[in-house]
């Protein structure tokens, strides 16, 4: 699915109207779980490959979600 797909399904009344109050809950800790930080305080997830760059956590998917929760 290409991020324009994922993000229309999203947005789609069907989508919100057929999901739990408990779906972006689970979404969102997924999410959150998977930008962790390692032992030596670089994010778990942006250092992956193909890029291999260290990235000093919070990253920017974690800085965005902390940013909306305030």
């Amino acid at each position: 699915m290409t991020h324009e797909e994922l993000l229309g399904t999203i947005n789609s009344l069907n989508f919100m109207e057929s999901r739990t109050l408990e779906t972006p809950y689970i979404a969102l800790r997924a999410v959150v779980k998977l930008h962790e930080p390692n032992d030596f305080g670089n994010c778990s997830a942006c250092g992956l490959p193909p890029t291999s760059t260290l990235v000093v956590y919070p990253c920017k998917t974690i800085q965005a979600i902390e940013k909306e929760l305030q």
